[in-house]
């Protein structure tokens, strides 16, 4: 199978890499907004929202069927951000990187938050998104003096088109840190471009 019947089969199956159930647990694997039906399962409906990848917030809203829900909710926690806060109901449960530690219910990557749930409850997680440089294990020579660029989990690559089609002699500048620019106009209206500082 090429691309396109590949990206049809992923967005069909979207919701089985987002989210798993266990017998007691839901895990969130995938910040998608929307609405996870486990009304007949869990006893509740819960309803996320976020702008993520652009926006580092996700929040989990419950609607027990019942008075309340009884599950744990097990949040993924990026091994990429450095600062992350987990509040319940606003009231901070998990932080680290941001201000003073609070330790919490982290481990294997996820955060588990343990009910009963009632109407309204919330699960917020505050990811701090920020450029970042990746540098390749120092053992793959063919590597060396190469960095890549990301925001949260997307990886930007650079395009001739934007560089007047000569990408292969640019080359980042070291103490200057890339900055995000909000895209105002035109198709990608609303995303974020990278400019990074460098020199041909």
């Amino acid at each position: 199978a090429c691309c396109p019947p590949n990206v049809a089969r992923t967005l069909t199956s979207l919701a089985c890499y987002a989210w798993e159930e266990g017998e007691d647990t839901v895990w969130s694997h995938l910040f998608v907004g929307g609405k996870l039906d486990l009304s007949e399962s869990k006893g509740v409906v819960i309803d996320v929202q976020t702008t993520y990848p652009l926006k580092g917030k996700v929040i989990y809203t419950m609607h027990p069927v019942d008075e309340m829900a009884s599950f744990t909710l097990a949040v993924r926690i990026p091994a990429w951000c450095e600062g992350v806060t987990l509040r319940r109901s606003g009231e901070k449960i998990y932080s680290r990187g941001m201000g003073t530690l609070v330790d919490g219910p982290v481990h294997d990557g996820f955060a588990f938050v343990e009910g009963p749930f009632c109407e309204g409850d919330t699960v917020e997680l505050s990811m701090d998104l920020k450029p970042r440089r990746i540098f390749a294990n120092t053992h793959v020579a063919a590597d060396s003096g190469c960095v890549a660029f990301a925001y949260g989990p997307l990886v930007y690559c650079a395009e001739g088109v934007d560089n007047h089609n000569e990408i292969l002699s640019v080359r980042a500048a070291k103490s200057l840190d890339p900055v995000m620019v909000p895209i105002t106009d035109g198709p990608l209206q609303g995303l974020l471009r990278m400019d990074i500082p460098g020199y041909r």
